[in-house]
């Protein structure tokens, strides 16, 4: 981080204090966001007006967060000749990020307290109500307050409880057809990830179910034995709906879901696209209670698709697990023995539509880079006839996700997942782009 003004515990309350001694604040000083409200992946501007000329500032923002713990983020400017301050090309002197950006304020953010440090809650659908404040030589002058919500207020979300299927279909307003998107998060299970996408996904208008596969009352407990069945169950529903379009489901997952968003297109030909947030390009063993295990995470057809374990000695296991967090990049990076690779290889090329896969080159999970390029490797090797990229990210790790959320914590007290914060908040902002590109946003 690049503060240099830590905010301690009690500093938000001292904040409030100032806030209320001071309710006759100057209507000269001004904060304009735009927009106040809008989704989260919506771009936003702020700027600062009304101030001395030549003139230092501080903006500070605050955010509770669905748990009701305190994230803040500050940063000092010095105003141009006007006595203003545009975030998009003014560098903070100092504070919680460095260089221009309009969006720093905010990817900034950080917890406060003594709570452990993790990453910014990735199943809550609660608006996002951030309130920005100007102090000048200690004093609140000017304040704004911004609303980010997860589901457009003309979306609805609905339950999903039938025919064995656990998940929340995100349907846009009006009567349709929407293009269909099925999204699928990774091995932390249940709709982690799946639901923030999908609820902002339907806010571009897409029919977008966040479907849970294991770790859900009614499902598997851990990722072993999937069937890939239920997923084909799950698009015959969704493209059933009476507001969907005629046309094919696309694919979004990520990680452990990004392997099997892979592995979907390459089997069941009502797939039309697949986007992966940092996949595997072979099929990997399942996790029962936290633990890799030498069985894989799918079936179909009644028998288990082929898989690949790690397979390392008690020495180097020792080096892996012996500190927090930990990096399990390593375990993947092991020698594979070739012909259960190749028998575990996801035959991408079966793909009837695009393939997009992302990867931070900071991974720390898993070398997701390395196999984003065999991904397309193989995609070249057979010609593909359908476009297919790989978009790789400088200073991201593996918590690719929506953009314009706080990134200043990317580790778990548990497990590292790599890169750094400005670098995670730009790979956040350019994927999406890119995935809205990829599934040709209407």
């Amino acid at each position: 981080m690049y503060a240099d003004r830590r905010i301690e515990p009690g500093a938000l309350v001292r904040f409030h204090e100032r806030m209320r001694e001071q309710p006759h604040a100057s209507t000269a000083h001004r904060i304009d966001v735009t927009p106040r409200r809008a989704p989260v992946d919506a771009p936003i501007e702020v700027r600062l007006s009304g101030f001395a000329p030549r003139s230092t500032l501080t903006l500070l923002a605050t955010l509770d967060d669905a748990k009701g713990r305190a994230w803040s983020s500050h940063a000092v400017f010095r105003t141009d000749a006007r006595g203003a301050v545009d975030l998009a090309s003014e560098a903070p002197l100092s504070g919680s990020y460095a260089g221009a950006d309009g969006e720093g304020i905010f990817w900034s953010l950080e917890p406060q307290g003594e709570g452990p440090r993790a990453p910014f809650d990735e199943t809550s659908l609660a608006p996002l109500r951030i309130t920005l404040s100007a102090e000048v030589d200690g004093d609140v002058v000017a304040t704004a307050t911004v609303e980010r919500h997860w589901v457009h207020a003309d979306c609805r979300a609905i339950a999903l409880e039938e025919d064995g299927l656990v998940g929340t279909l995100f349907r846009p307003a009006g009567d349709g057809p929407f293009p269909t998107v099925l999204v699928v998060g990774g091995s932390a299970g249940g709709q982690v990830f799946a639901d923030q996408c999908a609820a902002l996904l339907a806010g571009h208008g897409y029919a977008s179910l966040a479907l849970s596969y294991f770790a859900r009352e009614r499902l598997p407990d851990h990722l072993v034995g999937i069937p890939l069945e239920y997923f084909a169950r799950a698009m015959r529903w969704l493209r059933a709906q009476p507001c969907a379009d005629d046309g094919g489901v696309a694919v979004v997952g990520r990680s452990r879901g990004g392997e099997l968003a892979l592995l979907l297109g390459a089997t069941f030909p009502e797939v039309r696209a697949v986007v992966s947030y940092c996949p595997s390009h072979v099929v990997w063993g399942g996790v029962r209670n936290g633990q890799g295990v030498d069985e894989s995470a799918w079936t179909f057809d009644g028998r288990a698709v082929p898989h690949v374990a790690p397979r390392l000695d008690p020495a180097q296991m020792g080096r892996i697990f012996g500190k927090r967090p930990v990096s399990l990049s390593p375990l993947f990076e092991a020698p594979l023995d070739p012909l259960a690779a190749s028998a575990a290889t996801i035959p991408v090329e079966r793909t009837r539509g695009p393939v997009v896969v992302f990867s931070g080159d900071d991974d720390k999970m898993w070398p997701a880079g390395r196999m984003c390029d065999a991904v397309i490797e193989r995609l070249e090797a057979h010609r593909h006839p359908h476009a297919f990229a790989h978009h790789r990210y400088a200073g991201a790790g593996h918590l690719l996700r929506a953009p314009c959320v706080p990134t200043a914590v990317i580790d778990s007290p548990m497990l590292a997942l790599g890169g750094e914060p400005r670098g995670q908040a730009r790979a956040n902002r350019q994927s999406w782009t890119e995935l809205l590109r990829a599934l040709g946003s209407p």
